[in-house]
């Protein structure tokens, strides 16, 4: 499909995936393309006249939920028949009674390129010569609706089958989603919170550029009045189950649909604002996330002004896994960096416990960036927000949050600290509250934590003797029972060979099976600030 008023970023349908570097008002970009295997629905977000357009469309139908039948493909409605050709071009589902929505060919499903069958693509080319043809007319309602401008709107459209004839679609506009469906829910903010930060109205965003996941978009902004649009990060509250779909699913212990809606927003709203408290509490560090260059925010007529996110830098997201932009991977080069950012994140860590007495409840490797492409770039911590519970996203538990390892009674003392008192022992209670009085606990569960993040982001082994096998299988490669002779490939070893042994011990010690074993953060940064002298010493010879 070659339209020049038509560009996507996902796989859709006959239109080639492109990446497209302006925003253009006119011009009809498909930011993102995704399922729900739990709701049996589609979810289509469209970026046109500086607003997004979030298109959901479900495979139940009013002629099904009224026990008509579907006797042939041929007299499906439109949304079955829809469902049929579609579903199967996102692949397998890993989780299909999970909340989450997966891109095509993203993880979540079989990781698989799509494969697109001609029913798929026509039904897909169909349904967006629909929207192509609609969406003017939809900033023609908004903007009536609002009277006034769209820009930066999240609005919802609703399709369904029409009614005398079900095997076309019709187009519902639902809501603007901040400005009306989740108002009541959106965090006030007062006059005198975050003084430091300015603020901006969510019409200063002029348009979407990308939407990486649920949290993101790349947008284009007026950070004030006559100023030129400037590429920015959008943050807003994770998105997960539109509103029109927990109306008619309540949640779990709530009778009333519209009380559950309003309960399920509010709760994500708390965590961005949580977020938003917690970042402002440390700051500020060269290694450590920046307050954000603008709150945006929505006001209705005689209300309060609510908090929607914030805008940020365009900070840039790496995979350790992968590679670092422009080095080569597997070169003294790459150990190189990835010992200068394995500095930067522990520095992060130092500054966090030692002068602002934070405990990141997050720590891994994704939640890291990069402010710029070596050489200039350093790495930050990011993602502030509060995690009610324990929880290690690169690698397995630290025991002392593990009930199974309390079991034996020469494994009485793995709560063991400097400091005198008791600790909490209720198994239900998370482990940093029961370690609340005990700093020095905390620091070394800290450490752990710390400790799988740097042989991420080293890539390099590190052993857990007190696991089974089997509980390492869904880790990282990496991460191993015990070193062997035959444990590591030879490419691993060869790049293991580019990182100082002194290095490679530390991060071991780090996930000591006694937290006493483990190194203080200060014995970390020391380590890493003689490696790194010693590699840029090395490379300048």
């Amino acid at each position: 499909m070659n339209d020049p008023n038509l560009s996507t970023a996902v796989p859709f349908g006959r239109v080639v995936p492109e990446k497209i570097e302006a925003h253009l008002p006119d011009r009809v970009r498909i930011l993102n393309w995704a399922i729900s295997w739990r709701y049996e629905s589609f979810r289509v977000d469209i970026a046109y006249h500086g607003a997004l357009f979030r298109f959901l469309l479900r495979k139940i139908n009013d002629r099904a939920d009224q026990g008509e039948p579907v006797e042939s493909k041929s007299n499906a409605s439109f949304c079955k028949a829809f469902w049929q050709a579609v579903m199967p071009a996102f692949g397998t589902p890993h989780n299909p009674d999970g909340w989450e929505w997966f891109r095509r060919g993203a993880e979540g499903s079989d990781g698989c390129e799509p494969s697109l069958t001609p029913d798929t693509i026509q039904q897909e080319d169909a349904l967006l010569s629909h929207i192509q043809r609609l969406l003017p007319r939809l900033v023609s309602e908004l903007q009536q609706q609002r009277d006034g401008p769209v820009q930066g709107s999240h609005v919802w459209v609703w399709i369904r089958d029409q009614d005398e004839h079900p095997q076309e679609p019709h187009f519902e506009l639902v809501a603007d989603h901040f400005r009306t469906l989740v108002f009541p829910q959106l965090h006030v903010l007062q006059d005198d919170a975050f003084p430091e930060v300015p603020r901006v109205d969510l019409s200063a965003i002029s348009g979407y550029i990308l939407q990486p996941d649920r949290q993101i978009s790349f947008v284009d902004a007026n950070l004030s009045p006559g100023s030129a649009s400037v590429r920015m990060v959008f943050k807003t509250c994770r998105f997960s189950t539109p509103p029109m779909i927990l109306e008619e699913n309540p949640v779990r212990g709530v009778s009333d649909p519209k009380v559950g809606m309003a309960l399920h927003e509010r709760r994500r709203q708390e965590m961005l604002y949580n977020e938003l408290t917690e970042t402002a509490k440390v700051q500020s560090h060269p290694n450590v996330m920046p307050m954000p260059v603008a709150l945006v925010t929505v006001t209705a007529p005689n209300r309060d002004t609510r908090l929607v996110g914030w805008l940020q830098r365009p900070y840039m997201s790496w995979e350790t896994h992968d590679k670092i932009p422009g080095v080569e991977p597997g070169t003294p080069e790459d150990a190189h960096w990835r010992m200068r950012y394995a500095k930067d994140f522990v520095q992060a860590i130092e500054f966090l416990i030692r002068e602002k007495g934070y405990y990141h409840s997050d720590i891994a490797a994704h939640n890291t960036l990069l402010t710029e492409p070596p050489p200039n770039g350093r790495l930050l911590l990011i993602d502030y927000e509060r995690v009610s519970y324990y929880l290690n996203s690169d690698g397995p538990e630290a025991p002392e949050a593990n009930e199974r390892s309390q079991a034996g009674s020469d494994k009485s003392n793995i709560l063991k600290v400097s400091q005198t008192g008791s600790i909490v022992q209720d198994p239900n209670v998370d482990i940093r509250i029961r370690l609340k009085d005990h700093p020095d606990a905390l620091e070394r569960l800290t450490i752990f934590n710390s400790g799988t993040t740097l042989a991420r982001i080293l890539k390099c082994r590190v052993s857990f003797p007190w696991l089974e096998p089997a509980e390492l299988k869904k880790e990282h490669r990496i991460f191993v029972r015990e070193f062997g002779a035959d444990e590591a490939d030879p490419d691993q070893k060869a790049w293991e060979a580019l990182l100082p042994e002194a290095l490679r011990a530390i991060v071991q010690r780090c996930c000591s099976y006694d937290p006493q074993d483990r190194p203080l953060v200060e014995d970390l940064v020391q380590a890493l600030a003689d490696t790194c002298q010693y590699r840029s010493n090395s490379l300048r010879s």
